[in-house]
């Protein structure tokens, strides 16, 4: 899990950028060719803010809907990866210092198409800081694991590219092998009967699938969970 802790003084959950940010954003970066997580961050955050939302001052924007000022939003953000290999998600929590315990609210923000986790923020997460709740974030396996074959590179929980030969940071996204191809073919083989997942039923695989793993681990020389 990686966490980070944003005091609302730079920045903030959803990186300080408040209306007059969101209307006239800063440079995002000091040197492009080596951005920093935290320039990554607030990159990524201010694209998919304003790919979701008209922040236009004719269309209502700081008057009628979303941020009316430059509250910053302090508090602690928590990102995680679920699952492994293709079926990798990340789940991220932003817990405001306003938070109630003793009147807690949750506001669940899933992104939408190949968004990464931040792709609601807009949308939902927002409204939900905006009134002390909980939001919780997810790509829902949906989000872009981009991997560069040829200089073997991936990226990070932050975003960051990583060398996925010696890093020892968990990549978002890992390309299947020709073993972890060899034993789907033999799952799908086993619990459908054929070679299609079509007509197999879901609830079968999920019973069947971590049984027969186990036995093609062994039988392939493949790690699987």
């Amino acid at each position: 899990m990686l966490k980070t802790r944003h005091d609302g003084e730079s920045d903030g959950l959803l990186d300080g950028f408040g209306l007059s940010g969101l209307f006239t954003p800063p440079d995002f970066h000091v040197d492009p060719t080596v951005p920093t997580a935290a320039e990554l961050r607030r990159a990524t955050l201010h694209a998919n803010y304003v790919s979701q939302v008209d922040i236009s001052a004719g269309g209502g924007f700081g008057t009628l809907y979303e941020p009316a000022d430059d509250t910053r939003y302090p508090g602690g953000e928590y990102r995680a990866f679920v699952g492994q290999g293709i079926n990798r998600a990340t789940l991220m929590l932003h817990l405001p210092d306003s938070f109630d315990v003793e009147n807690p609210c949750l506001v669940v923000a899933p992104s939408s198409g190949s968004r990464n986790a931040y792709g609601a923020v807009g949308t939902s997460g927002e409204w939900g800081l905006a009134k002390g709740c909980a939001v919780t974030y997810t790509d829902a396996n949906k989000g872009t694991g981009a991997v560069e074959r040829t200089q073997n590179t991936g990226f990070n929980l932050s975003l960051q590219a990583i060398d996925l030969a010696s890093s020892t940071d968990e990549p978002t996204f890992v390309v299947p092998t020709s073993t972890r191809r060899r034993l789907c073919r033999h799952l799908v083989t086993e619990l459908c009967g054929g070679t299609s997942l079509r007509g197999c039923k879901p609830a079968s695989i999920r019973v069947q699938a971590r049984t027969l793993a186990k036995e093609y681990r062994e039988r392939l020389g493949v790690a699987y969970p």
